[in-house]
Order: structure tokens, then C-alpha cells, then sequence
């Protein structure tokens, strides 16, 4: 659990500022949303699917930096 001390001259404004950049270090309000309501195994089975299918076309879709595209190759070949 995150906790903080407040000084005695501290402001309330930034006390809270700090405790709520704490709750999100530690992952609080993304595990409160998370057990907000019952999931059944299924649907936890199928966004875990989907967000690994995710991750793979975003690692498919990058092309190595610095390399020129196959057309680009061709055309220069030309010349």
C-alpha cells in the first residue's frame, strides 16, 4: 500500500498529488478496475489472446531502421 508522511507546514494539495503518483507506481487503480467485477476464465483467456495479438503485429510492423524498402532496392539496382 502506498503511504506517505505529511509535514507539519506540508500542503494538503501536494500531499495528494504525491499519494496518487504512489498508487500509480505501485499499480493500485489498475488492479482496482481489474477486480471491480467478476471475469469469467474465458474472457480472461481471450483478452490475454488478443493482446498477444496485438504485441505480435506491432513487432511485425516495424522494419529495421536503416534499410531501404525491396522496391527502393530495385529501382536503385537500375541505375
Amino acid at each position: 500500500m502506498a503511504s506517505i508522511k505529511i509535514k507539519v507546514q506540508g500542503s494538503i494539495d501536494r500531499a495528494l498529488r504525491e499519494f496518487k503518483r504512489r498508487c500509480i507506481d505501485a499499480n493500485i487503480f489498475n488492479e482496482l478496475k481489474r477486480v471491480a467485477y467478476y471475469e469469467k476464465p474465458s474472457e480472461l483467456r481471450r483478452r490475454q489472446g488478443q493482446k498477444d495479438t496485438r504485441t505480435a503485429q506491432r513487432k511485425t510492423q516495424h522494419k529495421t531502421p536503416g534499410k531501404p524498402s525491396h522496391k527502393i532496392q530495385q529501382y536503385r539496382s537500375k541505375f
